[in-house]
């Protein structure tokens, strides 16, 4: 825009055809006032056809006199970021059950040997000497079982021994 709030070139593809005044924005106002020198960014509201929209837009003047214009839709420049923040809410809630997932299997990783020892240290001491774990681990899970495997042979041996022994008494 010139110094008056007349339109010198534009790529808008509103009514602004070098010539055409364009003094009823908020953001033109402001420029063409006398504290308006300079450069500023402000928001403003719009009523075109009796709808109010707001937009945001930035001026500097040049130092030949005339004013760039930058104005857009507020909707339209915070769209991308709208957009971005649903995505990453989408990929949150992505890695959150993929996290709980896994914490799951982990979990009856964990659990599911556990489980198999405690079950066969229950028969082993209600008297089942045969009783044996199969867990196969690597971890302190698997040398547990190993361990108790290797004790209910030796117990089971034991026995074995004793019960020869006391037949041949």
């Amino acid at each position: 825009l010139d110094e008056t709030g007349r339109v010198i070139e534009s790529n808008a593809q509103a009514n602004l055809v070098p010539g055409t005044e364009a003094t009823r924005t908020a953001l033109v106002v402001r420029y063409l006032s006398p504290e308006g020198w300079g450069r500023e960014t402000m928001p403003f509201t719009e009523i075109d056809n009796g709808v109010e929209q707001k937009f945001i837009g930035s001026y500097e003047a040049t130092g030949l006199g005339w004013g760039v214009f930058v104005q857009a839709r507020l909707q339209d420049v915070y769209a991308p970021v709208r957009r971005m923040v649903d995505s990453i809410t989408t990929w949150a809630l992505f890695v959150l059950a993929l996290a709980a997932v896994a914490a799951v299997v982990f979990a009856r990783t964990l659990s599911n040997p556990i489980k198999r020892l405690a079950d066969a240290s229950r028969k082993f001491a209600s008297g089942d000497f045969s009783t044996r774990v199969s867990v196969r681990s690597g971890n302190e899970i698997g040398e547990l079982a190993f361990t108790f495997n290797k004790m209910a042979g030796e117990i089971e041996d034991q026995i074995r021994r004793l019960k020869e022994a006391a037949e041949e008494n």
